[in-house]
């Protein structure tokens, strides 16, 4: 599904700089990040309650996901309860360690490198480490357990997209 306009503005306005922040303290391309939080919860625009603008405090999910990148209450209690997923630029920074934890787990645990280790951990912040190294274990695509099967690839699709905004000019 293609980032809309008002996705864009959301990014480019409101996020851009604590995106660029939570990158830059791991490691990853903000693109990335945007990417992420687009598929997520369109920058705000998907969660309940629906607000003006997008709501950052906002749940999905059936009410398990949190905030701007859907931190599930089931895994991440401490932090829910903790009320910090309700500032966006806390919720970034949360999400982004996940990622990150994702990413250093499946180094270890799956033989994959560069921009397949990327992707399949783009796909863990979806369903899990595990679920990813069972679906390669079984010959299928990192994917193959995701909403959809296609999280990591649509999330580098909205990442395409939402580059141009991380770029020096």
């Amino acid at each position: 599904m293609p980032v809309t306009e008002a996705e864009k503005d959301l990014c480019r306005v409101r996020y851009r700089q604590c995106i660029l922040e939570a990158a830059a303290a791991h490691d990853w391309r903000p693109e990335i990040i945007a990417g992420i939080i687009s598929r997520e919860s369109r920058f705000g625009l998907l969660l309940d309650p629906r607000k003006p603008g997008g709501n950052p405090a906002g749940t999905g999910d059936n009410g398990h996901g949190h905030g701007l990148m859907q931190i599930d209450d089931r895994f991440h209690r401490e932090f829910i309860r903790s009320g910090q997923w309700t500032d966006p630029v806390a919720n970034i920074a949360y999400g982004v360690r996940v990622l990150t934890e994702y990413y250093d787990w499946l180094s270890d645990h799956a033989e994959l490198g560069g921009d397949d280790l990327e992707a399949a951990a783009i796909a863990a912040y979806n369903c899990g480490p595990g679920n990813v190294r069972k679906s390669l274990e079984q010959g299928r695509h990192w994917d193959a357990r995701t909403t959809g099967g296609d999280y990591s690839a649509d999330v580098l699709a909205r990442s395409a997209a939402l580059k141009p905004f991380f770029q020096r000019t």
